[in-house]
């Protein structure tokens, strides 16, 4: 049988010194209440449900891209769920640029990053791919003025 010590700092353990005085351990009351926005979270979670998500406008360029980013996450996050396992993927980023046009239509996709697998490049851009036949027009304001066309970046990271 094999023994141990194990050394805990002095504040840790709640005992003073030799020589001090034993202080006492502050009291244990109430926690703070969370803030409101996290207590209905909690209350929703609680039964079950997802809160309601903010209104957001699509034809603004944050409103667009998280509705994009939820299109594609979906869909990579299935695809990296599957792969995961038999490849045995590892922590990286790739960033990913593609090009759509007016009509939402996906033009071309490539990977942006230099150091990342070409397994995890090929999910990622696989992703783009199969959400594009989702994809909404890109609203008039978004578009570059001489093409016509607009340009998304998107990170992927793998924890």
């Amino acid at each position: 049988m094999r023994l141990g010590l194990l050394l805990l700092p002095l504040w840790l353990t709640g005992t003073s010194s030799p020589g001090e005085e034993a202080k006492p351990n502050p009291p244990q009351g109430k926690t703070p209440p969370f803030p409101p926005e996290i207590m209905r979270g909690i209350e929703y979670a609680a039964k079950g449900l997802r809160p309601p998500e903010k209104e957001e406008n699509p034809k603004t360029k944050s409103g667009f891209e998280r509705k994009m980013n939820r299109l594609i996450g979906t869909i990579w996050t299935e695809e990296v769920k599957k792969t995961n396992i038999a490849a045995g993927l590892k922590k990286e980023t790739a960033e990913i640029r593609f090009l759509l046009d007016a009509k939402g239509k996906l033009i071309s996709v490539r990977t942006i990053s230099k150091n990342v697998t070409p397994a995890y490049a090929a999910i990622c851009e696989n992703a783009v791919r199969q959400a594009a036949k989702d994809f909404p027009p890109v609203p008039p304001e978004l578009l570059d003025a001489k093409s016509k066309t607009y340009e998304m970046p998107l990170t992927f990271t793998l924890y």
